[in-house]
C-alpha cells in the first residue's frame, strides 16, 4: 500500500504557492484551516481546498485522519510543502482496526481521532521537502521546535495519483 514519498516539484510553482499562503496567513493558531489563496491550480492541477497546518511549539500531535466527507472530489492524497519552521517536525502514519468517532478541532474542523493504544506505528517523514501521502491513513504530526510550524497542505479536485512512482515507505 502506498503511504508517503517526497517529490521533485517545478521550484517555480513552489515558489508561487508559498508566496501566496505568506500573504494570505491567518492571524491565528489553529492546527488545521482553510487559506483563502489566490491561486486556484498548482503543477495543472484544480485545488479543491488549500490548507495551513499549524503546529504549536514542543506540541505532541493527536493520531487522526483529516475528515472528508464529498467523494465527488480527491479524498485521499494531499502534497504538503514545508513553509516555516518544518525541519523539527515528524509526522507519524498508524495502523488501526476500529472506526473511530469524529471530532472537532477548536475552529470546527472535524477530524476523526484514534487512540494512540489501538494503533501501530507504521512510517514517518519529515517535512524537509515537497511530499505527496494519503490523509486517509492515522497520523500525527509532533513539533519539537521551540517555534511554530507551518506547513500547506494542498487537496485537489481529484487525487495525483500519477505523481507516485511505486515507492512504499514502512516502518522496517
Amino acid at each position: 500500500m502506498f503511504y508517503w514519498q517526497y517529490i521533485d516539484l517545478d521550484p517555480t510553482e513552489v515558489d508561487r504557492i508559498k508566496e501566496d499562503y505568506l500573504k494570505h496567513l491567518p492571524g491565528n493558531s489553529h492546527f488545521f484551516q482553510t487559506v483563502d489563496i489566490e491561486n486556484k491550480t498548482f503543477m495543472g492541477m484544480e485545488i479543491q481546498r488549500p490548507v495551513l497546518i499549524q503546529v504549536e511549539s514542543r506540541a505532541v500531535g493527536r493520531i487522526h485522519t483529516d475528515f472528508r466527507p464529498d467523494k465527488n472530489f480527491g479524498d485521499k492524497l494531499a502534497i504538503q510543502i514545508p513553509l516555516e519552521n518544518c525541519e523539527h517536525s515528524i509526522t507519524e502514519l498508524w495502523s488501526s482496526n476500529y472506526e473511530p468517532p469524529v471530532q472537532y478541532t477548536h475552529n470546527g474542523q472535524p477530524y476523526n481521532y484514534f487512540e494512540k493504544s489501538r494503533c501501530i506505528k507504521i512510517s514517518e517523514f519529515a517535512l524537509t521537502q515537497p511530499v505527496i501521502w494519503r490523509t486517509d491513513v492515522p497520523h500525527s504530526v509532533s513539533n519539537y521546535s521551540d517555534k511554530p510550524r507551518l506547513a500547506i497542505s494542498l487537496r485537489f479536485k481529484q487525487d495525483p495519483w500519477k505523481l507516485i512512482n511505486g515507492q512504499v515507505h514502512i516502518l522496517s
